[in-house]
């Protein structure tokens, strides 16, 4: 069995926008054929006690990469995140139909951060936007750091041009070059190191 968590990374902060915020988390991944469901849980690293269940919300078959490759699963599953940061542990738990499970662990950081994506959201389908794609966000603070798209090759894109105002419009913006058929990770990166990532994008 493969069961792969791609998203949260352990190098990548989750953000958290503002101090009294609140938001929620993600995870997501991909296993292979053997699997036919998952679940997970996660808590805060300084009480273990603290459990949160996750609520699945996907789990379809993937795209080939290509032709005659064995089947690949994509999942995600949802946490309700409380206000500030930290450091938490997840776990996702992948069940065979013989009542067999794989269990994956990944610690990851919460933070209180001032850059999000507001376009495009999770999972989108952004094949009409393939040619021209132009995902935005606010930023607070900070001036604009790196903008990447990564596809499931992990090969890293960069935008043709960003645009971005951290004092007066808060917003930034980056153009990237004509998208292939992929699926892909959008992260975008404030000059503090605060970062925040969409998902599941997905190129026909």
């Amino acid at each position: 069995m493969a069961l792969v968590i791609d998203w949260p990374t352990t190098d990548k902060p989750v953000p958290v926008v503002g101090k009294n915020s609140k938001t929620f988390l993600v995870a997501s991944g991909t296993t292979d054929s053997q699997i036919i469901g998952v679940f997970g849980q996660l808590w805060p690293k300084s009480d273990p006690s603290a459990v949160t269940d996750g609520t699945p919300i996907t789990f379809r078959l993937g795209k080939a990469k290509r032709q005659g490759a064995p089947k690949t699963y994509c999942w995600q599953i949802y946490f309700p995140l409380a206000a500030g940061g930290g450091d938490y542990r997840l776990t996702v738990t992948g069940l065979t139909k013989e009542g067999d499970s794989e269990v994956v662990i990944r610690d990851f950081h919460v933070g209180t951060f001032a850059i999000t994506v507001l376009s495009p959201s999770l999972g989108e389908d952004i094949t009409g936007e393939a040619g021209d794609f132009v995902p935005y966000g606010s930023l607070i603070e900070f001036p604009l750091g790196d903008v990447t798209m990564t596809d499931s090759n992990n090969n890293v894109i960069s935008p043709l041009h960003t645009f971005s105002d951290c004092i007066d419009l808060q917003f930034w913006s980056a153009q990237f070059p004509t998208l292939a058929s992929e699926t892909y990770v959008l992260f975008a990166e404030d000059a503090n190191n605060s970062g925040a990532s969409v998902s599941g994008l997905t190129v026909d």
